[in-house]
């Protein structure tokens, strides 16, 4: 009996240990609960500003669209005007003079296409002139090291542009076309190309989107370009391919909600 008390006893003990270890157990699911509740509500309205500052920047993006598409129909009209000054034929009119009207309007629009030309290539060359002034600070900045420059070039052809072209510099000072690089070193130059572009037209845009061939590079590389993406976006989301066999439910939802 006396074995069998002191047995009982222990029992009790060891008992009493689980139920306190079982309360501090439950107060912790309790405590971590809490904890999840505050964390989705912390999410929650993190998503919600987030889609309110992406909207208002997607309706800006719409309107400066909106504002090119519109500069086009008007840039048509104004060469259709000008197309349409070239005199037409009148019956009974002297040839000569006809050729004459026809060469001085063909003169004009001449003319005039050459200032159109004049301010096209203005444009572009300030663009070219930006992105050479950003692109080498980009590709540093993410930690590449194979090229010491990188530069947008202009042909030109009687001081006229005739095409772009990038040439890269090796260490070794060797100068190599883009075309000429292989696929991870046109995936490198072309990422740096979109920043640039993003930096330089829509720096206040929260987000930044790459593909899953960015894998491509080693997870050191990788883990310094995505650092300096999140430098400079709030946001950054990554493509990935989708199996065959999970295409069948894929969906694309235009709007909000």
């Amino acid at each position: 009996r006396d074995k069998a008390k002191r047995e009982a006893e222990a029992h009790l003990n060891e008992l009493n240990k689980d139920k306190d270890l079982s309360g501090k157990i439950n107060n912790e699911i309790v405590e971590r609960e809490h904890e999840r509740k505050r964390l989705e509500d912390e999410y929650k309205a993190a998503a919600m500003i987030a889609h309110t500052e992406s909207k208002n920047h997607l309706n800006e993006l719409r309107k400066k669209i909106g504002g090119f598409e519109t500069e086009i129909r008007n840039n048509q009209k104004e060469i259709d005007r000008r197309t349409s000054a070239i005199p037409d034929y009148k019956v009974g009119e002297p040839l000569e003079e006809y050729a004459k009207k026809k060469e001085q309007g063909i003169g004009r629009l001449r003319s005039e296409i050459g200032e159109l030309k004049d301010q096209w290539e203005h444009e572009v060359f300030g663009v070219v002139d930006l992105f050479n002034a950003n692109i080498n600070d980009i590709y540093k900045a993410m930690g590449f090291t194979t090229f010491r420059n990188i530069e947008i070039t202009k042909n030109m052809v009687r001081d006229r542009m005739n095409s772009l072209d990038v040439i890269v510099k090796r260490d070794n000072g060797k100068k190599q076309l883009l075309s000429s690089l292989n696929q991870t070193e046109q995936l490198t130059i072309g990422l740096v190309f979109q920043i640039a572009a993003k930096e330089t037209y829509i720096p206040d845009f929260p987000f930044f989107v790459i593909d899953d061939n960015m894998k491509t590079y080693d997870p050191e590389q990788y883990d310094s370009i995505v650092q300096y993406l999140e430098s400079i976006v709030e946001y950054v989301l990554i493509s990935q391919l989708v199996p065959p066999s999970e295409q069948g439910e894929l969906a694309i939802r235009y709007g909000s909600g």
